[in-house]
């Protein structure tokens, strides 16, 4: 991945995620049932299932201060887990993703 380039992603860090009203309405916005790890993960997968594209635009810049406790904190890990099971459980471990569009920027 060039990560100078605004390119199409399977998904995002949900750090910082700007997504249209369309596509909030179209997803019904984050799922409740994953509270933490995977939640960005579904739901970019169901924003790319309704025909919209997750897309990496590199010209914004933010500084996320977050930390890695599923690394060293069994509880974290224990959630982290849990919630990708959960993703995995609804959309299969080897999901096949849409296809992405190589769109042009």
């Amino acid at each position: 991945m060039d990560y100078n380039r605004v390119q199409t992603v399977d998904w995002l860090i949900g750090a910082f995620i700007m997504v249209s009203h369309n596509a909030y309405e179209a997803t019904n916005g984050l799922d409740d049932d994953l509270f933490m790890y995977a939640e960005d993960l579904d739901w970019c997968t169901r924003i790319r299932q309704q025909g919209f594209e997750v897309v990496y635009y590199p010209k914004t810049v933010i500084q996320y201060k977050g930390t890695r406790r599923a690394r060293s904190d069994s509880k974290y890990a224990k959630i982290f887990i849990q919630s990708h099971i959960k993703y995995w459980q609804k959309f299969g471990f080897f999901y096949g993703f849409p296809k992405r569009k190589d769109l042009k920027f």
